[in-house]
């Protein structure tokens, strides 16, 4: 099914916004709610989104990244036809856990490394 869409132009409307004050020349998200009857058309940005996570180790399966409130999360991607994926997820595993020993070491003393 294909949607169709069409041009329409609506005349003597009043526009408001409800937005970030710098949004001049942006593609802006969010909705629309017009209404001819009252002949107003208003504009609702999305709330922006907050800090991202930061990647701090990559395996060929897994992914480390350090979350905006200092916690860690690991994850394993994998398809359970790989030959011999549990060897290699462990041996990964084992890959991860040397490599950021230290710093998990140094981050609960206080001295955040990563």
């Amino acid at each position: 099914m294909k949607n169709s869409f069409k041009y329409h132009s609506l005349a003597n409307m009043t526009v408001g916004m409800l937005s970030q004050e710098d949004y001049n020349l942006q593609v802006l998200p969010g909705r629309v709610i017009a209404n001819e009857d009252d002949k107003t058309f208003l504009f609702l940005q999305n709330t922006p989104r907050g800090p991202r996570s930061t990647e701090v180790f990559r395996t060929r399966h897994s992914r480390l990244v350090r979350t905006p409130r200092g916690t860690f999360t690991l994850t394993f991607r994998f398809s359970p036809d790989e030959e011999g994926i549990r060897d290699i997820l462990t041996s990964e595993m084992a890959d991860v856990c040397q490599t950021t020993e230290k710093d998990f070491i140094n981050i609960n003393q206080g001295k955040d490394t990563i």
